[in-house]
């Protein structure tokens, strides 16, 4: 009997030394590159408008890859230790950037993204999210004048979200 008692005090005391262990901290620093197969959009649209407007809704849907397109664009990001950053596009194009990075967080900001992109990360494998703002003017850019207009779109569009996924090179 106390030889199981103390086998599982043992085994109480090590997974409580082991869950109090601090995380390692998240490094951003190096090559990423996109991974074409995560990148998408989310829109949440208001469902009895839609109804009532079912040319947009399908505009939407037709669109998804055009929706997209965009956000494939930027190859590879460069994280640097001094918080700069540099993007590299299709074609080869090269633009710089700052970022700021609190733990598993950052945000980046360029003349390419004025509204500032968020991103998350656990160390291997990070998310680009692409604001409102940004979707929107690409969804503007695509309307001719037989489609719906801007302001359908402004009411109908309750969440509208990019996503683009990218892979550390160490990975």
């Amino acid at each position: 009997m106390k030889a199981k008692v103390l086998f599982f005090l043992l085994l109480i005391g090590s997974f409580t030394t082991s869950c109090n262990k601090a995380h390692d901290p998240i490094v951003l620093t190096g090559e990423w590159n996109i991974d074409l197969n995560y990148v998408y959009n989310v829109i949440h649209y208001d469902p009895s408008f839609g109804a009532s407007n079912p040319t947009a809704v399908q505009f939407l849907i037709d669109h998804q890859d055009d929706l997209t397109a965009p956000l494939k664009l930027l190859k590879q990001i460069t994280f640097s230790e001094n918080g700069t950053i540099t993007f590299t596009y299709n074609d080869d194009s090269v633009e710089t950037g700052t970022y700021t990075q609190d733990d598993t967080y950052f945000e980046i900001v360029s003349s390419a993204y004025p509204y500032g992109l968020a991103g998350a990360t656990d160390g291997s494998t990070m998310e680009l999210y692409y604001p409102l703002e940004y979707m929107d003017n690409i969804l503007y850019g695509l309307l001719t004048e037989s489609d719906p207009s801007e302001a359908t779109f402004n009411t109908l569009i309750q969440t509208f979200l990019g996503v683009a996924t990218y892979r550390s090179s160490t990975y």
